[in-house]
């Protein structure tokens, strides 16, 4: 016994047991020993052991895979129901009724393959997508490997107390982690060689973070590759502090920004009620406030200028009507009136100025703006007239792609789209434009998109665009893409935009600890010249202020859901012009009218989010509703910078490359490159698609995320200094999933097991439940059989409940809305037809499913025949 650790040896039936701990009790070594054995069937001397060519050594918790004979490891793992293998079919023309199509020279076997291989433990010991299997199910749990399409291979270092230690990827950079007894996490070192050292308080919580930023020419402290041929600098930021209260809520966050720049310091600060309600939130001075009800409904806001809005709430708690309530204006109409078709979906959004967004047809009798899968197929905005702002038409198909849009506002232009198997977009036609076109690889690289072919490297960044060479920085950051270069600070916050062709600044961003932009600067740039101000509440920009201006804007339920711009141009308090928003199905902003419902701008884009033309009125939000800035050409996503001529993001994706699966290992790509459907409103997301929005946002912003500390051994914690950054990942989840422990482990799951049945898919939030009540009291008026049977019927089959209880029932069907007849007294009891049809419909639902054999395993393969056949295969017992 040492001060180190322990080594302990037991004499067993068959050999030697030999193993080490360290003091916090840790396994540190095993060994057994299983052949060389004295003729009585005695081990060699215990000096011998350590030396013996017969020991099987197995480090750190990996034992109970090497205590069984080599021979039989296969057949015991395929006992214990571990998912081996996901196989992606591309199919010719995204039909899964066809062939593989190996036509693609990006992707010629017309397969995207993601295999897994485990340890006894239930760890994910290696993942591979699409490329060659990078683990060994007898590798250690000190290294974890995991490699995409294009053999990029990021291996993870464990230390004995089974924490991250390092992230290796596969051009050498490293990502290293160092941690107190207490598991918080104490320095950081990123992929550049910047160095993150964090303070923390008695109870754990992260009080300081102090940077010390690298450049190319410094080594890395943990020696990961350097490439000395890129020169760039870590800018920015080098102090980040944060105070919490007695009950851990943060009460201040501090940001030095430029350390040689004591003018752009970014400091907030924060008041709550007892209950914990953010009441104010002081941003440099300038303060944003809110009113509640007891029920937590936010029932008042109040902007920097003290201007106040009121929400009212319907019972159940969806957003009724936005007023102003000061200063007082001879307007008295509300600023947006809300009506709702069962629990969460908007029927009618009506602003002052007339005009509404409707999914109702002329005589706002019928229901014609959806479809009975509650999909969006109608989506209009008209004046009081009826008269029409803008509108659109969609096409799904059966995997809930939309396959066209119809702009009925621009002479009813036509837009068809279509997928490969994978539900990635391929084609996007529109008429007078030539058609788009786009060969995607395994992992989720533009190879070429119609008139341009890129070169990528092995960590997946495009060595050359269009042509074009492009330069990153170690942490993967782009810095030269030609025509621009950019810097950014230990965060990958993007920070300067310095033109190439003359070495001009074009750009200067700043930013608040919480990760929100709080200052644009734009010079040598002509017309588009700025210096903005940015005000949030959470993570919505509220105010913008300029030398003579202000901006302000007003909010729906969806956190990028713009309403109305209102601009005061000469900064006397009174608004001089007001604009109102009107979106397409799929978030883009379309048009915008002025304060007596006429269209003073419309915008379209490309598949991507290219716009085709500038904003006339200062309007910023574009495709997905997000910020624009045209001095770049690229979009804010709060976390980073999206580009859309490349269709990705500048950065790579802060919660690592592995964690948001729909990309493919791509830490780049932009919501699984499927952009006609999905979004990503945090820049973090995983692009899965929504039918409709929501009418409540759960999160309220950065104000409300845990400290990192909160979130044990968070592999990225470079990011923000120990912060989870979004506040948002989808309208009905908070970012990141609470249930799921450990989270810095998720990827490579080191004891975890990330999918734990057919079906169940690691890391995704289960549904939440969806209360009926409202629905069912609608259509059933009382009749207590009637709700019984109702609130067990699922949401999506409540249209069929008539066929299954016609003697009590009355019910609204989705398509068209007709109420049947009367509730009668009689017992909710499915007729013969009615239990037929539902056996044939749950008959038809299993096919395909697994059968089991005789050997206990089982192959389950999961089809869709209309665009995507996807094998998950599976060996259960």
């Amino acid at each position: 016994v040492g001060s180190a650790k322990s080594t302990i040896c037991r004499l067993l039936k068959k050999g030697l047991e030999y193993y080490s701990r360290t003091p916090e009790g840790a396994l540190y070594t095993f060994a057994w020993v299983g052949e060389g054995l004295g003729p009585v069937g005695l081990p060699p001397e215990l000096a011998a052991v350590e030396g013996t060519t017969d020991a099987m050594p197995c480090p750190m918790h990996e034992e109970p895979l090497h205590l069984i004979p080599p021979e039989f490891r296969d057949a015991f793992l395929e006992e214990i129901n571990r998912k081996l293998a996901d196989v992606r079919h591309l199919r010719v023309d995204g039909q899964g009724r066809n062939p593989i199509d190996t036509s693609n020279p990006a992707n010629p076997d017309g397969l995207i393959v993601t295999d897994y291989e485990w340890d006894l433990n239930n760890r994910l010991v290696a993942q591979a997508d699409d490329g060659s299997m990078a683990g060994d199910q007898n590798t250690s749990i000190g290294v974890i490997e995991a490699a995409n399409a294009r053999g990029n291979v990021t291996r993870y270092l464990y230390d004995d107390l089974n924490r991250l230690r390092q992230e290796i990827f596969d051009d050498g950079t490293i990502n290293d982690i160092a941690y107190d007894a207490d598991d918080n996490i104490i320095r950081g070192v990123d992929e550049n060689g910047t160095i993150v050292r964090n303070t923390y308080d008695g109870i754990n919580r992260v009080v300081q973070g102090e940077m010390t930023r690298a450049t190319t020419i410094t080594p890395h402290p943990a020696g990961g590759f350097k490439d000395r041929n890129v020169n760039w600098a870590v800018i920015g930021t080098t102090l980040q502090q944060f105070e919490f209260d007695g009950l851990s809520r943060l009460t201040r966050a501090f940001d030095n920004n430029d350390p040689d720049d004591p003018t752009d310091d970014a400091t907030v600060t924060f008041a709550f009620d007892s209950l914990s309600r953010r009441l104010e939130e002081v941003q440099n001075d300038l303060a944003v406030s809110s009113r509640w009800m007891g029920d937590n409904n936010r029932i008042g806001l109040v902007y920097p200028n003290n201007r106040e809005i009121g929400i009212t709430f319907d019972k159940w708690d969806r957003i009724n009507q936005i007023t102003n309530q000061r200063p007082a204006t001879s307007d008295q109409r509300p600023i947006v009136d809300y009506d709702y078709i069962g629990p969460r979906r908007i029927l009618e959004r009506t602003y002052s100025n007339g005009a509404r967004l409707t999914y109702l047809d002329n005589a706002r009798q019928q229901d014609i703006g959806y479809d009975g899968l509650r999909r969006i197929v109608q989506h209009r905005h008209l004046r009081a007239n009826n008269s029409l702002v803008a509108g659109f038409a969609y096409e799904h198909d059966r995997a809930d792609n939309r396959v066209s849009e119809v702009k009925q506002h621009v002479g009813n232009l036509r837009e068809d789209y279509a997928y490969d198997s994978a539900y990635r977009l391929g084609r996007f036609a529109r008429p007078g434009e030539p058609v788009d076109t786009w060969q995607l690889d395994g992992a989720n690289n533009w190879a070429r998109r119609q008139g341009m072919t890129n070169q990528m490297n092995n960590v997946n960044e495009y060595a050359s665009f269009n042509g074009t060479a492009q330069l990153y920085d170690d942490n993967g950051n782009l810095i030269d893409d030609g025509e621009f270069r950019y810097q950014y600070d230990f965060a990958d916050r993007l920070r300067r935009v310095v033109r190439k062709a003359d070495n001009a600044l074009i750009a200067v961003y700043r930013y608040d600890a919480l990760n929100r932009r709080t200052e644009r600067i734009v010079t040598s740039a002509g017309p588009l010249n700025d210096r903005v101000r940015y005000l949030y509440d959470g993570w919505q920009e509220i105010e913008e202020r300029r030398a003579g201006s202000t901006q302000q804007y007003v909010y729906g339920g969806w956190i990028d859901e713009p309403l109305v711009l209102d601009r005061d141009d000469n900064n006397d308090g009174v608004v001089d012009q007001s604009f109102f928003y009107h979106q397409d199905g799929k978030t883009h902003v379309a048009a915008l009218t002025n304060a007596l419902g006429q269209v003073v701008e419309q915008i379209m884009y490309d598949a991507y989010g290219m716009p085709n033309a500038m904003s006339a009125v200062g309007n910023p939000y574009l495709f997905t509703g997000r910020r624009y800035d045209p001095e770049t050409g690229f979009y804010y996503y709060r976390n980073r910078h999206y580009d859309p001529a490349r269709g990705r993001f500048l950065q790579r994706d802060t919660i690592g490359i592995w964690m948001d699966v729909i990309n493919l290992g791509n830490g780049y790509a932009f919501v699984g490159n499927d952009a006609i459907n999905g979004l990503d409103p945090s820049g973090l997301g995983n692009g899965k698609p929504i039918k409709n929005l929501p009418v409540k946002i759960v999160g309220r912003g950065p104000d409300e995320d845990q400290p990192m500390s909160k979130v044990k051994n968070y592999n990225k914690a470079k990011s923000n200094n120990g912060h989870i950054v979004a506040g948002w990942d989808w309208p009905d989840q908070d970012w990141p999933p609470a249930k799921v422990k450990n989270y810095n482990k998720a990827k490579s799951n080191n004891g975890h097991i990330v999918v734990r049945g057919p079906g169940e898919s690691y890391g995704l939030a289960a549904e939440p439940p969806v209360d009926k009540t409202e629905e069912c009291r609608k259509h059933c008026r009382g009749n207590p059989e009637c709700m019984r049977a109702c609130l067990n019927t699922p949401m999506e089959t409540i249209g069929e409940l008539c066929d299954i209880c016609p003697e009590c029932c009355e019910i609204y069907r989705p398509d068209p809305p007709t109420l049947l007849k009367e509730a009668s007294g009689g017992a909710c009891q499915p007729t013969a037809m009615a239990r037929k049809v539902r056996r044939e419909k749950e008959d038809a639902a299993l096919a395909g499913k697994a059968r089991l054999n005789n050997k206990g395993s089982a192959q389950v393969v999961e089809s869709n025949e209309t665009n995507n056949t996807k094998e998950i295969i599976w060996i259960r017992k």
